[in-house]
Parts: structure tokens; sequence; C-alpha cells
């Protein structure tokens, strides 16, 4: 949202912010936090939160005055990039031996399951993101 809202550099600083905080601070990721995070299965789609920002935020620039259809294309798109991030992390790990179980059920679990209601939170995103455009008048 903060990509939608304030452009690609602010969308990435607040992303690599979140991970910082989570690997070294506080525990506000789904399992937790701290630098042992990072060899678990989930950090992949974290990293892809950076790349996701950058694209949410260049697009949503670039396209000064865009409506839902629009928001909701640069967020589901978001969303794809950092699903792609995520299962280019697992594939990485799987050929490292980092994972006991399969590279099917992992992106299963953690893709393909989770997908359809990350969907949904993309348009009501995409709501919230216009509706505080127009509030806090940001061009």
């Amino acid at each position: 949202m903060t990509a939608l809202l304030c452009g690609p550099q602010i969308g990435i600083i607040c992303a690599i912010s979140y991970l910082i905080i989570g690997l070294f601070y506080f525990p506000v990721f789904h399992g937790g936090g701290s630098v042992g995070y990072i060899l678990t299965h989930e950090f992949g789609y974290l990293l892809g939160f950076i790349p996701a920002a950058w694209t949410c935020g260049y697009l949503s620039k670039i396209k000064r005055n865009a409506n839902l259809i629009n928001y909701s294309l640069f967020t589901v798109l978001a969303l794809c990039i950092l699903h792609l991030t995520g299962i280019l992390y697992l594939i990485f790990g799987k050929i490292l031996g980092n994972w006991i179980d399969s590279l099917s059920s992992l992106i299963l679990i953690n893709t393909i399951l989770p997908f359809p209601t990350q969907l949904l939170l993309c348009l009501s995103i995409s709501l919230i993101s216009l509706f505080l455009k127009r509030i806090l008048l940001i061009k």
C-alpha cells in the first residue's frame, strides 16, 4: 500500500525496513523472526516484497490518475512477483538441500493455497489506497 501511495523508492525502503525489523528486532513475521528466519522456506516470499513494492510503486507513479481496476492490476502483478520470488527461493533452497519436504508440497503450501485469499487482499488494498489517496490529497 505504501508503494501505491508514495512510489517505488519509499515502497522499497518500507519493505527493507520490514525485513530488518523482523530479522534483528521484533518477531513480526508469521513464524516469528530473528536472523535464523533466513533459513526458512517462507523467507523468499518476504524477499519478494522488495521487487513487488518497486513494481507496484513504479506503475502507480507512471499512471497518476489510476482507478480501482489499474490499482487492482498493479497489486495483482506485485503479488505474482512476490510469489515468483518465493518460488525461486524454494527452488534454490531445494537445490542446496535446505528443505526436507518436496518442492511441489512447498509450492502448494506457500503459493497455491494462500493465493485466492491474497487476491481478495489485492482488491481491498486497492480500495483503501484510492480512498487514502483522495483523503490525503496525494498526487
